[in-house]
């Protein structure tokens, strides 16, 4: 009997001392990481204390994952801070020179006086641009911003919506072709498609020269595309066309120009992301948000943006947004 017992015992302590080893392990693991120090992974066995463990490294993915999420998106705000902090001290620094000239200097024509006030007011609409952007910008980025839609009539609001720039590139020596051509009903919301057109437009003259060609089109997926519309990147635009297996409208804005290289494409829609770098900020006529935005809004409304290009033949923006389907359930809207 005594033997019994002392065996027992020595069997009891050996299988406590073992799980108290493997719980002291894993203690040490959790302090190490609640102090962020290196946490060095243990062999996993199948058990209880196994199971916990398996939790625990599962856990601790997630949280580090949570920390290097946090991390990147503090740095891109930083960095957006310094960016647009920078670019607004130059059109701060030309209101106040031309300004102060206005002011001082009497001996001014009154053509000169005329030219130094259309500066001021230009500047002074370049920063109204990068503010508008940039709330823009952080209001789409906040999870508790919930965007409004109403219904419309796909061919009339469509129609309207690729109208109006053909003063703006007649201005530009641009040749403007548009075609619309939308069937159904669609849920928007009005003034943010507005933007979204007023962008890509906005990005394809800015990178058109003077006599080249810009096309606009809105098309529902089953109308066919015409040829004249997409003379360069047309096979393109079709294929994407015809991979869409559900009735929807596609916003496509296409530029003849230089093109943008493949291994850009996927940063274009990246805050503050510029192809060009080279390019001088007195040419440059925005944040460099406008298409991160683009893709937020085409996001809000259950759609997508993608980008297609050929260097030194141009560059095609493509925004598909779905269709409402009557017979159930309308689409759902993020």
């Amino acid at each position: 009997m005594v033997i019994f017992l002392l065996i027992y015992l020595t069997v009891v302590f050996l299988v406590h001392r073992k799980l108290n080893r493997r719980l002291n392990r894993l203690m040490k693991q959790m302090t190490a990481f609640a102090n962020r120090e290196k946490v060095e992974k243990v062999p996993k066995e199948k058990d209880e204390i196994g199971e916990l463990t398996t939790h625990f490294n599962e856990m601790r993915k997630q949280i580090e994952a949570a920390r290097e999420k946090i991390a990147k998106e503090q740095q891109e705000k930083e960095y957006m801070v310094a960016t647009i902090s920078h670019d607004l001290k130059t059109p701060l620094t030309s209101i106040r020179a031309y300004t102060e000239s206005l002011v001082s200097e009497r001996e001014l024509s009154a053509q000169e006086r005329n030219e130094y006030r259309n500066v001021v007011v230009d500047k002074a609409n370049y920063m109204k641009q990068m503010l508008d952007d940039l709330l823009m910008y952080t209001l789409l980025q906040s999870p508790t911003y919930e965007m409004e839609f109403v219904e419309v009539d796909g061919n009339e609001f469509f129609d309207m919506l690729v109208s109006d720039y053909e003063p703006l590139c007649r201005e530009k020596n641009i040749h403007l072709h548009v075609h619309c051509d939308v069937t159904g009903n669609y849920q928007v919301n009005p003034k943010q498609m507005v933007r979204v057109a007023d962008n890509l437009m906005s990005n394809a003259i800015q990178h058109t020269k003077e006599g080249a060609h810009i096309w606009i089109t809105a098309i529902s997926a089953d109308r066919p595309i015409p040829d004249r519309m997409f003379p360069f990147l047309f096979p393109l635009v079709k294929e994407q066309v015809r991979e869409d297996k559900q009735d929807s409208v596609f916003l496509v804005v296409q530029n003849q120009g230089k093109g943008v290289d493949d291994e850009k494409l996927s940063q274009v829609f990246d805050p503050l992301y510029q192809v060009d770098q080279a390019r001088s900020k007195r040419e440059a006529r925005g944040t460099g948000l406008g298409l991160s935005i683009t893709k937020q809004i085409m996001n809000k409304h259950g759609g997508n943006v993608r980008m297609l290009s050929n260097e030194g033949v141009g560059t095609c923006v493509i925004c598909k947004l779905p269709k409402i389907h009557r017979e159930g359930e309308d689409i759902e809207i993020n």
